[in-house]
């Protein structure tokens, strides 16, 4: 499976963060994909439609492609 990211901008990951309840920390690793917290899906999916951008990982040394 590829890992991907979805970048959004700091003030993006605030909102999406008070949006969940959650904290900042949390928010900011489920959108690397680096934890499976239990809204991870949504929180990503909600990060998508806020114009977050997802980019495909490699897994050689961490670099966005």
């Amino acid at each position: 499976m590829e890992k991907t990211r979805i970048i959004v901008s700091h003030g993006e990951m605030k909102k999406i963060a008070g949006i969940f309840g959650k904290s900042f920390p949390t928010i900011r690793k489920a959108l690397r994909g680096d934890i499976n917290v239990q809204d991870c899906d949504k929180i990503r999916k909600c990060a998508v439609e806020r114009g977050g951008i997802e980019v495909r990982v490699s897994e050689k040394n961490d670099n966005i492609t």
